[in-house]
C-alpha cells in the first residue's frame, strides 16, 4: 500500500533554495509526497516561491503556513507547528527536508521500505555541498542506539549523528515521543532523537546510501550561529553516555 507521506519543512530566509528543496520533493519515485512548510518570519522572497510552487498539482493536499503575525520564533516552535499540521492531515509517515538541502530522487522509497520491513525510524548517509566544499564528500551515519545497543559514542566527523534532517518515522513515533523540546533551542533535533533512545523501545533503522543533501551556506543557522548546537549536541551526549552505563535505568532529566 502507498502511506500518506508528509515533509514537514520549517523556513526562513532560504529564497535561493527552497524552490530546488521543493522539486526534490516533486521528484521523489515514492507516489504522492506531501509538504507542510511553516515560515519563520522572512524577510526576502521565500514565502513567493513556495508559494508559486505549490501551485504544482502534485501537491495538492500541502499547505503554505505563517505564525502569528508573521513572527520570527526560531525554528522549534516552526517545526512543532509542521509536525502538528502534518498529524491533522492524516499523515501516516512524516520525512524531515530542510529548506536549503536537497535529497535523492529514491530517497523516501527506499526509507519507507525500511519502515515496512519493521523499523519505526529510519536514517541515511549524507553529502555536505556548498562553500567551496566538495559536492562528492560523503558523511557516512554510524550505527546508532537502537540498533546497536554497543555502541553509544554517537560522534562522526559532521558533528551531529545522525543527520536530523534525514529522518524519516512513523506519525505514530512523534504522538508518542512528542514534539521538539523548545528548552533545547540549539539541538532539538538532538534531544529528540536521544529522547526516542530513552523509551527503549523504537527500532532504528538504516539506508547505507548517500540519499540526504546538506547545504552549507552562509545563512544557514549553523553558520550564523557558530558552535551553539555542537555544544548542545556534547551535553546531551555526555547525559546519555551515562545513562548507559549506569544500566539504561530510569531517563535522565536532560
Amino acid at each position: 500500500m502507498a502511506y500518506k507521506v508528509y515533509f514537514e519543512m520549517p523556513v526562513w530566509n532560504v529564497g535561493k533554495y527552497v524552490g530546488a528543496a521543493l522539486s526534490s520533493i516533486d521528484g521523489q519515485t515514492y507516489p504522492g509526497c506531501q509538504v507542510v512548510v511553516v515560515d519563520d518570519g522572512s524577510t526576502d522572497n521565500t514565502m513567493d516561491v513556495v508559494a508559486e510552487a505549490l501551485k504544482n498539482p502534485r501537491f495538492k493536499d500541502s499547505v503554505l503556513l505563517t505564525h502569528p503575525n508573521h513572527a520570527h520564533k526560531q525554528n522549534v516552535a516552526t517545526a512543532n507547528l509542521a509536525i502538528q499540521e502534518c498529524f491533522r492531515r492524516g499523515a501516516d509517515i512524516i520525512a524531515r527536508l530542510d529548506g536549503d538541502d536537497l535529497q535523492d530522487k529514491t530517497r523516501i522509497e527506499k526509507q519507507v521500505a525500511v519502515l515496512e520491513a519493521g523499523s519505526d525510524i529510519v536514517s541515511c548517509n549524507m553529502t555536505m555541498f556548498g562553500m567551496g566544499r566538495d559536492p562528492n564528500r560523503r558523511v557516512p551515519q554510524p550505527r546508532i542506539g537502537g540498533m546497536n545497543p554497543n555502541f553509544y559514542g554517537i560522534e562522526d566527523a559532521a558533528g551531529f549523528e545522525p543527520c536530523c534532517g534525514s529522518l524519516v518515522a512513523w506519525a505514530r513515533v512523534y504522538q508518542e515521543v512528542g514534539l521538539f523540546d523548545p528548552r533545547s533551542e540549539w539541538a532539538p533535533d538532538s534531544e529528540w532523537n536521544f529522547r526516542t533512545l530513552y523509551a527503549q523501545k523504537y527500532v532504528w533503522g538504516h539506508v547505507p546510501e548517500y540519499l540526504y543533501h546538506y547545504r552549507v551556506h552562509p545563512q544557514s543557522t549553523t553558520r550564523l550561529n557558530p558552535g551553539k548546537g555542537q555544544k548542545e549536541y556534547k551535553r546531551l551526549s555526555k547525559i546519555y553516555r551515562q545513562w548507559v552505563d549506569g544500566g539504561r535505568k530510569e531517563r535522565p532529566c536532560v
